[in-house]
């Protein structure tokens, strides 16, 4: 006996659009887009989805419009090849091209961005390329900044189990050493 499932409809703050704006080489980059309200610009980690971001913005769906651009090379822009050999200026370029686009169909000066990893490095470069104006706060999301434990700093990646680890990791380096010309 087939059953059938009650399906509730989503509401539309909860739907995820993709919409596309094109870049100075005529490249259509694809834009997740998600929720109602005050925008917001999210940019993705290295080989990441911009969609990975949903779990922790979907709750704020019914107060802000996230915009999650995926980078090329990554996400819906996975077969999106680079024009420039380097690709941070080049992410730059693209993200300069997409704030300018959402600041003009929003009808607003600057917007709030937040930026993981990569993405943080972008956005460095963004501000260092075309500078903050657009920009009216921005999060830097990333690890730790220092990997080791020091003397000044004991928020290592590893913590307090760092030697430990460390240990393992030269362990296996050591382990795989008589291989490193095959």
């Amino acid at each position: 006996m087939i059953k059938k499932l009650l399906t509730l409809p989503i509401p539309d703050q909860y739907q995820v659009q993709t919409t596309h704006i094109t870049m100075t080489d005529g490249t259509r980059l694809p834009i997740s887009v998600i929720g109602q309200g005050a925008p917001v610009l999210i940019l993705h980690a290295y080989g990441m989805d911009a969609r990975e971001f949903l779990p922790f913005i979907l709750p704020l769906a019914s107060k802000y419009t996230f915009y999650l651009p995926h980078l090329r090379g990554f996400g819906l822009a996975q077969p999106i090849g680079l024009t420039q050999f380097d690709f941070v200026r080049q992410y730059a370029d693209d993200l300069h091209v997409v704030i300018e686009q959402i600041c003009l169909a929003r009808n607003i000066d600057a917007l709030p961005v937040a930026a993981i990893s990569m993405g943080a490095q972008v956005m460095w470069s963004y501000f260092e390329r075309f500078g903050a104006a657009r920009v009216s706060r921005y999060l830097n999301i990333d690890q730790s900044p220092a990997i080791h434990n020091q003397d000044d700093w004991q928020g290592g990646l590893f913590g307090s189990r760092q030697q430990e680890v460390f240990d393992i990791f030269r362990g296996v380096i050591d382990m795989s050493l008589p291989y490193a010309d095959a």
